[in-house]
Formats: C-alpha cells, structure tokens, sequence
C-alpha cells in the first residue's frame, strides 16, 4: 500500500520516500512494522481472549500423559490471532499489491488461519477436541489444492520452475510438469498440507514452535530475496523465479510478528498459539517453499518440523502394529519431557538443532 503510494499515486515520486523501492528496506520496515503491532496489541487481545473463555485444552487430549498436565489449563489460546493481525497489517502496508505471489501469500495464510480458527472454536465450547479429523482435513486439501493450482498456472508457461531440485545433486531433478499439472499439483498440495500439519505437530511446549518457525521464515527471507535477483540466483544456482523477491517481505514480517508473540509466548506462557496460529503459519511456510522452488530445501530448514511429524508416524504405526508404544507420548517433545527433562531446556535444544539446520541449508546454496 505504502509502495503504491510513493511510486504508483503521483506523476513524479516522492523524493524522499525513494528508499522504499528496495526490497531489503521494506522488509526491515514490515519487520519493525509486525513486531510493534504485536507488542502493543498483545496484552490487549490475551485479555480479550481469556474473557471469551478461550483456554487451552490439554484436559481433551488424546495422550493420557498431557490430561494429567493441569499447570497450562487456564492459559488463553488462540493467540494465533495476533500473528496473523500483526502480520496482515504488515505486508500490507510495505508489500507491492500488485504482485501475485504476494496474494497468494495472503490468500493462503487467511485461509489456513480460517480452517484453524474454526478447529479452536470447537475446542473451546464444547466437548470435542476440534474439528473431526476428515473434516478437518478435508479444508486444509481445499486451501493446499487451491494454492497449488494457481501456481502451476502461474509457472507452467516456464519449463525451468516446474522442475523439483536437490541440494548437493546438480544433475538430479524431476520434472513436475508430467501428467498435465496432476503430479506438480499433488506434490504440492502435499508438501503445503505437510508443512502446515508438522507445525501444528510441534506446537505442544512454550515457545518451541513459534521459535523454529521465526528461524524457518528469517531462513527463508534470504532465499525469497536470492531467488528473485536474476544476478544473485545465478550465482548461486539456483532457479530464478521473477517476483518471488516480494515474498522476502512476507517472511521477514513473519519474523517481527512471530517475535512478538514469543514474548508473550515464551516460558511460562501468558498465552498459546491455537490451531489458528500453528495452521496459518505451516500452510504460509508451505506455500513460500513451493513458490520459490525449494520444496527439499524446506524439509532441511525445517527438520525439527519433519521430526515431530515422523515421530507421530511412527508411533501410530507401531501402536497399530503390536499395541505398544515406541515413545511415551508423541509428538517426540513430549517424550523427552515425560522422561524428566525440563521444558524450557527441551524448547532451547530444539531452537538449536533449528538455527544449525538453518545454516547447513544455506550452505547448500552454493553446492549444486
């Protein structure tokens, strides 16, 4: 909006507006931009929150474990709604609206946010633990399917962005394009409805998921901005895809935003994200990663993520297979938890693991 108004509304450009046409500065500003709506907004809505009777519900979860857990009860939750206020407001004061990855962006974070936001109003006023499972699911497959047919609209018209490519392997790629758009679709469909899914996994202890996904979303700030300077991408080789570097923008908002809550959200909590906010935010980093080519690239960034939802996986199945359980309560935070070790060193270890993916994924930039 703010660029609109500075290079689009007058003949001759406000001369001392002129820094905003950089991407970098608008993505400092919507990062200040996000965090200081949060800051200031977040007492207010945490107090809304708690006198709408939103609470947690760890007394309707499915682990026998996290029932007897009643320390969290009386925390607010939904406070996915600040994330998403702070950092709609954001992106659109200092994001170009005519770019479509940037609509997209919005579109998809409204959409899961949504989908999220009726999964906790469930919880909260009455007895069942959110929306069914095949309901649930059933939404995410529309938004996720949604997203992945505008992209293969957008990106079909270049063979190049319809490849998925690998780190450390140059001369391996797989081309989506097979089938008419059926195979890129579904491959997207199903790493945006992965991704969204693994960080409602993870959010389970104070600060740990809204402190991976700050450090996935800074991470990817720097890709977004490679990927689209033709110069830089090609560097670097990797795909160029034009107009992606606004999403550097969303990301680096997403930063500020999600900085905010964790002081809210750090331990002990004032106050839980919700499905709203652990949805809205897998979905968003979904989505980015597939705009921008780096599907494989996500899953390194965001290997804590793949870890909560394998541990998941892995211990249905093997419940199903031989009746026992392989951890004690998974996701595999919990475990770790359950067997003595403080919350807050569990949360810190993890942000840990985090950053040294972060950086292992960005070196692989160079190598390929």
């Amino acid at each position: 909006m703010l660029y609109y108004f500075c290079w689009e509304l007058f003949e001759k450009p406000i001369e001392w507006l002129q820094f905003t046409s950089h991407i970098t500065v608008r993505a400092a500003l919507a990062f200040f931009t996000a965090f200081t709506l949060g800051i200031l907004f977040g007492p207010f809505v945490i107090r809304r929150l708690a006198k709408m009777q939103f609470m947690d519900a760890t007394d309707k979860s499915p682990c026998e474990l996290l029932r007897e857990n009643k320390k969290k009860k009386n925390t607010p939750t939904m406070g996915g709604v600040m994330i998403f206020f702070s950092f709609m407001m954001s992106v659109f004061l200092w994001a170009r609206l005519d770019n479509h990855y940037i609509w997209w962006a919005i579109l998809s974070t409204f959409g899961f946010a949504l989908v999220g936001f009726l999964d906790d109003v469930v919880k909260a006023f009455s007895s069942k633990n959110g929306l069914s499972p095949r309901g649930k699911m059933a939404l995410l497959l529309i938004v996720s399917t949604s997203l992945s047919i505008v992209l293969w609209k957008t990106l079909k018209d270049t063979p190049e962005l319809l490849y998925l490519y690998f780190p450390f392997m140059p001369d391996l790629k797989i081309n989506l394009a097979v089938g008419g758009g059926i195979l890129f679709v579904s491959f997207a469909t199903l790493v945006i409805i992965g991704s969204s899914n693994a960080v409602n996994l993870t959010d389970g202890l104070d600060g740990l998921a809204i402190g991976c996904t700050i450090i996935v979303s800074a991470t990817l700030t720097i890709v977004c901005y490679v990927a689209g300077r033709k110069d830089f991408s090609s560097h670097l080789n990797i795909t160029y895809i034009p107009g992606a570097g606004e999403l550097a923008i969303c990301c680096f908002a997403l930063v500020g935003a999600g900085l905010a809550y964790l002081w809210f959200n750090g331990f002990p909590a004032s106050v839980f994200m919700g499905d709203c906010g652990s949805l809205m935010l897998g979905g968003f980093l979904g989505y980015v990663a597939v705009a921008i080519r780096q599907e494989i690239l996500l899953g390194i960034i965001g290997g804590i993520f793949v870890l909560e939802a394998i541990s998941v996986i892995i211990q249905v199945f093997f419940y199903k297979l031989t009746k026992k359980r392989v951890f004690r309560c998974a996701p595999i935070h919990h475990h770790f938890v359950l067997n003595g070790l403080e919350e807050s060193k569990v949360v810190m270890r993890f942000w840990i693991i985090e950053i040294f993916l972060a950086i292992f994924a960005l070196s692989t930039l160079k190598l390929r």
